[in-house]
């Protein structure tokens, strides 16, 4: 039991710190999104009149008719927009309850620039340390694949176990249908291996959850400390694109 409580502590511990360094870049992003679309919807329009009063015709600048544009697609479609985004959100809601769907999302998750060798290693270190709180406690490696599969958050790696899991019933080692799988990093596939042949697998897997929880906290840290300040640069460049594009005409006429 005091294993097993040790065992959450770290899972927890683990989901909270992949989950904090992926609230910042949402965030920032939705409050990119939404600055966008107030300065879209309420300030450019009344820009786009005041230019046509004082320029009395005269072309403006191309950056600014793309703005223009812009807005008056978003004023003439903002309701089909908005039902737009409820149904993908829906979508992707109703898709992610499924078996299929999950397994699919969690696959591209891992193929995510930055975020999916993050993924990747937060899902190992749940696995080694899940299984090797189960080897050592005792249970049978056939009902500890079992339950590490059940316990997997990531249906990539669920799907691996699986497979693993029927290779063992067949007689074949762990290291090797890891390895087939490809689901898995190399080196952990040569730490279970190692584990096996000098029959200290539990002791191994402990120790291999414990080097991927430092790389976690290490890659969630550096993630943070990279995400910050281009998502800052990201949301400056993009309100400042368009201030640009209404005061262009301004300069012009001065």
């Amino acid at each position: 039991l005091e294993r097993q409580a040790e065992l959450l502590e770290k899972r927890l511990r683990l989901v909270h710190k992949v989950r904090g360094a992926m609230a910042y870049p949402v965030i920032v992003c939705l409050v990119a999104l939404a600055v966008t679309a107030g300065l879209m919807v309420f300030i450019v329009p009344k820009f786009a009149a005041v230019f046509e009063e004082m320029l009395g015709g005269a072309p403006l600048p191309t950056l600014t008719r793309w703005v223009i544009v812009v807005s008056n697609i978003l004023l003439r479609r903002l309701p089909s927009v908005a039902v737009g985004v409820v149904a993908v959100i829906c979508f992707w809601r109703l898709l992610r309850a499924t078996r299929v769907g999950r397994y699919w999302s969690d696959r591209a998750a891992l193929r995510l620039p930055g975020f999916g060798p993050l993924i990747l290693l937060s899902s190992c270190a749940q696995f080694c340390a899940t299984l090797g709180t189960l080897t050592a406690a005792g249970v049978s490696i056939l009902s500890a694949l079992r339950m590490t599969r059940d316990a997997s958050a990531n249906r990539v790696l669920a799907t691996a176990l699986d497979r693993i899991h029927e290779g063992v019933k067949e007689g074949e080692s762990i290291s090797l249908l890891m390895r087939r799988t490809r689901a898995f990093p190399a080196m952990l596939v040569g730490m279970v291996q190692v584990g096996e042949e000098t029959g200290a697998l539990p002791e191994m897997l402990r120790h291999v959850a414990q080097d991927y929880e430092n790389e976690v906290d290490a890659a969630v840290e550096a993630l943070t400390s990279a995400i910050e300040p281009a998502m800052i640069v990201m949301l400056a460049a993009l309100v400042g694109t368009i201030v640009i594009a209404l005061f262009l005409p301004l300069i012009r006429l001065v």
